[in-house]
C-alpha cells in the first residue's frame, strides 16, 4: 500500500516565497494598466464634457455657458445667475446645470481616480472638473470671454480641468494666478492631471515639482512652480 507524502514545512515556505515574489513582480505592472484605464476613463470624461460646452455655445449664438457655479437665487443678477452646474454637494447641482441636458448622465462628471470625500456624509463626491475661468468666469482679477469666436489659441486653453477640493466640491471657475495656487490640482493619474482644450482635445499632464503632489488648500503661494507657470500659460 503506497502512503501519500505532504510537503514539508520547507517545500511550503519555498512556494509561498515563489508566491510572493511573483506578487511583487506583477503588483507594479497591475497597478500601471489600473492608472492607465483610469486615465483613459477621465479623458473620455472631459471629451464629452467639452463637447457638451461647445453644443451649448452652438445653440446660443457662440456665446459660452458660464464658468462660474453660482445658483440663480444665490445673486440678484441675471448675468450671474446659473452656470454649466451649480454649487452643492450631491448629484442634485449638476441635474440642475446647464450643460446636463447634453450629456444626461452623472458619470461623466467625475474622474474614477477622484479619492475626495464628501463632508458629514463621507460618500464620494459627485463632480470632479471645473471649467477654466477665463471661458465665461467672474474672478475680479482675471480676464474673461463671453463668446467662442473670442477665444484665440484655441489649441492651447484649457477648457476643462480635474480641480482638487477638499470642500467637497469645486466652487466656481478654475483660477490661478503669477505665484499663487488660486485653486490646485490633484495627482491622481501618475503623478498628473487630465485636460482639455477649447479646440476639443484632451491631455494627461505630469507634474515636475514635488510640492505640486502635496497641495491641500486654496490659495498655496508657489513663487517657483514651473507646474503653475505651466497651468498659468495655458489659462489665457
Amino acid at each position: 500500500m503506497s502512503r501519500r507524502r505532504a510537503f514539508t514545512l520547507v517545500e511550503l515556505l519555498v512556494v509561498i516565497g515563489i508566491i510572493a515574489m511573483l506578487i511583487s513582480i506583477l503588483m507594479p505592472a497591475l497597478t500601471r494598466a489600473r492608472d492607465q484605464a483610469q486615465r483613459a476613463k477621465c479623458m473620455a470624461n472631459l471629451r464629452q464634457l467639452t463637447n457638451a460646452w461647445m453644443m451649448y455655445a452652438n445653440d446660443h449664438k457662440g456665446t459660452l455657458v458660464r464658468a462660474e457655479t453660482i445658483p440663480p437665487n444665490y445673486t440678484s443678477s441675471p448675468k450671474e445667475a446659473g452656470g454649466w452646474v451649480w454649487d452643492g454637494l450631491g448629484t442634485t447641482p449638476i441635474l440642475n446645470g446647464h450643460l446636463y441636458k447634453y450629456l444626461n448622465t452623472l458619470e461623466v462628471f467625475r474622474c474614477p481616480a477622484d479619492v475626495v470625500q464628501e463632508p458629514v456624509s463621507g460618500a464620494a463626491r459627485a463632480r470632479s472638473y471645473s471649467i477654466n475661468g477665463y471661458l465665461n468666469g467672474s474672478w475680479p482679477t482675471y480676464p474673461s470671454v463671453t463668446q467662442m469666436t473670442r477665444i484665440k489659441r484655441s489649441s492651447e486653453i484649457i477648457c476643462f480641468i480635474e480641480e482638487l477640493d477638499y470642500r467637497g466640491w469645486n466652487i466656481g471657475s478654475f483660477v490661478v494666478e503669477k505665484g499663487m495656487w488660486v485653486d490646485y490640482v490633484p495627482s491622481w493619474h501618475m503623478r498628473g492631471a487630465t485636460l482639455s482644450f477649447a479646440d476639443g482635445h484632451c491631455e494627461a499632464w505630469q507634474w515636475a515639482e514635488k510640492a505640486t503632489l502635496n497641495i491641500r488648500a486654496n490659495y498655496t503661494p508657489a513663487p517657483t512652480s514651473r507646474d503653475l507657470d505651466r497651468v498659468l500659460k495655458a489659462s489665457y
